[in-house]
């Protein structure tokens, strides 16, 4: 699987697979994904915490791992202030 890791703030291509982490107010990192399949799409949606943008990637990779895809977006959203 290639791995492409865009600047924090940038978003994916709009028809592309990708994981999103997003910081929340209190620090921690939540974790979504869509992988559009050519029969269907498959979403991650949790609500599961993370106590590192690390970990909520390596969560992340691992999933899209198992759904046999060849390139994955890696997209962040930090907080600001």
């Amino acid at each position: 699987m290639e791995i492409i890791k865009l600047p924090v703030g940038e978003r994916a291509p709009v028809e592309s697979d990708c994981i999103s982490i997003d910081e929340q107010p209190d620090g921690s990192f939540a974790l979504t994904g869509s992988l559009l399949g050519p029969d269907e799409s498959v979403a991650l949606v949790s609500e599961l915490r993370f106590d590192s943008i690390d970990e909520a990637e390596s969560t992340g990779l691992a999933w899209a791992a198992d759904c046999d895809i060849a390139t994955l977006y890696v997209t962040t959203t930090r907080l600001i202030g």
